[in-house]
């Protein structure tokens, strides 16, 4: 988790031979070590979306129509009226990382 939040390289190792030291030890024998080491990645961090509506906080991933957002959290897209920094946006809306969506309850009677 530290790796993902602060963005560091990761370098993936193992070691084994370790595991008889203390048995070649007490007879003085040599104990062999290993090391393996891979190759050095960063972990991605998959940008989100937050999309709030009333009270409730609901995050999904960038880079995903407002419509298809709206699916994956069990929100009626004709119940709501989604907002984008004071503006109205449309379902077919691609939603970009970092930014907030406020969703507006539709309310009608007859």
């Amino acid at each position: 988790m530290i790796a993902l939040r602060s963005g560091a390289t990761i370098l993936p190792m193992a070691h084994w031979g370790g595991e008889k030291f203390g048995k070649n030890l007490r007879s003085l024998k040599r104990t062999d070590f290993h090391v393996k080491v891979g190759q050095p990645f960063r972990l991605q961090v998959e940008e989100m979306v937050t999309i709030i509506l009333r009270d409730k906080e609901y995050e999904v991933r960038s880079g995903m129509t407002l419509l298809s957002a709206l699916k994956k959290i069990d929100i009626l897209p004709e119940a709501v009226i989604a907002t984008r920094g004071g503006e109205l946006i449309e379902e077919d809306e691609i939603l970009r990382e970092g930014e907030t969506i406020k969703l507006v309850a539709v309310i009608s009677g007859g």
